[in-house]
């Protein structure tokens, strides 16, 4: 899953608009369109606003699994 699908996926299930979501992390609308639409990927700073804001890890934001290392 691309982190656009992802962002909107868990922008939609928790309800928010582009709007509320950019008052809650201080990033544009215009911003938040194009990482869920034109394949933008912010930066670490905003990722980790956008996760906060979502309720997630940075790693469900990214869809990020970790993998098991050998032996564990």
């Amino acid at each position: 899953m691309t982190f656009a699908v992802k962002l909107a996926e868990l922008r939609t299930d928790r309800k928010l608009t582009k709007k509320q979501l950019s008052d809650l992390t201080g990033i544009s609308q215009s911003l938040l369109g194009a990482y869920e639409n034109s394949g933008v990927e912010p930066g670490l700073f905003n990722a980790v606003c956008l996760a906060d804001a979502l309720g997630v890890s940075l790693d469900e934001l990214v869809g990020h699994t970790p993998r098991r290392k050998a032996g564990r």
